[in-house]
């Protein structure tokens, strides 16, 4: 006796594992509303039951080969770059002013100690200056221009 769906399709009764009920239900779902799902399916059982030779597996490893080879004939070869050497944080902040004390004041140390350094080494340049007194080239450079 077949029974009819509401639908007017026939009804299938189907005995199969457990772990598959799950998935028996989503192939049905998938028969019912996806056009070309079927012939998919129909597909892929025909392929499922083949059984993979081994000259198949190794076409298969050919063309791989063939398409590794045009890929990487085709990539760029890598220019290795030096390495990037890490920033170390300065004695001051970024302007320099503070001689390690953010926001503080430039002290009239300081300057004379920078005035010092450009009268009795005129080879040093200011981020030399800078670096010798933890003050930024930048903060050098406004005291030797007369700036500060």
């Amino acid at each position: 006796m077949v029974k009819e769906r509401g639908d007017g399709s026939p009804q299938l009764n189907l005995r199969v594992p457990k772990e598959h009920h799950d998935r028996v239900r989503r192939v049905v779902a998938l028969l019912r509303t996806v056009e070309g799902f079927p012939a998919r399916l129909d597909e892929l059982i025909a392929t499922a039951s083949e059984p993979l030779t081994p000259s198949f597996q190794a076409d298969i490893m050919t063309r791989l080969k063939h398409l590794e080879a045009v890929v990487f004939a085709q990539a760029k070869p890598a220019v290795a770059r030096p390495a990037r050497t890490a920033i170390k944080p300065m004695a001051g902040n970024d302007s320099g002013d503070s001689g390690g004390r953010k926001n503080a004041p430039l002290t009239d140390a300081h300057r004379d100690e920078v005035l010092r350094l450009i009268e009795t080494h005129p080879e040093m340049k200011n981020p030399e200056i800078g670096k010798a007194l933890g003050i930024s080239k930048e903060t050098v450079r406004r005291i030797r221009n007369g700036e500060r």
